[in-house]
């Protein structure tokens, strides 16, 4: 019988918290002509394999279904999140899809990505933008504003203790549904 609560790794518990936090916190997801949901994807089982695979991605997935665009990553091992601009995700999306333009309005996604920018450096994780280069779309980064350190204390401790609020609760739920059935 498999184990009904795998023990994560140190680094894919952080991965799997954050991705609680952040849809706690992203649960408005974004509105404009099509809305999207904003989610960050968690690990797929108990280890990253060492930090490895603890890549997280950041994503706007259509309301009612479609494929997902990846809008940037996470990576809770190094500490760091990049957020690509709107003309890096409009160019990237419009070569996927032919020429389509992206349905987002750019003045929603720009709120997006500093609300984005504002949580990511509340769980002390350095920010940075791909922006779209010239030519090919190799992206570059550039350094988001700094802050001072002290900025979102309270806040983070307020997500970090809704994060194990809410996953105990899902420990408490798997275990009464799977053995007090």
């Amino acid at each position: 019988m498999a184990e009904a609560n795998p023990k994560y790794t140190v680094v894919a518990a952080k991965a799997f918290s954050l991705a609680e936090i952040f849809a706690a916190s992203f649960e408005r997801g974004l509105d404009g002509p099509v809305h999207f949901k904003v989610e960050l994807s968690a690990p797929e089982g108990p280890s990253t394999a060492g930090g490895k695979q603890a890549l997280q991605h950041i994503k706007l997935v259509p309301d009612g279904g479609g494929p997902a665009t990846v809008i940037g990553s996470a990576d809770t091992t190094r500490g760091v999140a990049e957020i690509r601009t709107f003309d890096h995700v409009a160019a990237l999306y419009a070569q996927r899809f032919r020429g389509t333009q992206i349905p987002v309005e750019p003045a929603r996604f720009n709120e997006l990505a500093q609300a984005l920018t504002n949580f990511f450096k509340s769980m002390n994780m350095k920010v940075s933008f791909a922006e779209l280069a010239e030519g090919p779309l190799a992206g570059r980064q550039s350094q988001a504003p700094a802050v001072a350190s002290t900025e979102g204390t309270a806040s983070r401790w307020l997500l970090l203790v809704l994060g194990a609020v809410v996953g105990l609760a899902v420990v408490v739920a798997a275990y009464v549904f799977i053995f007090l059935r």
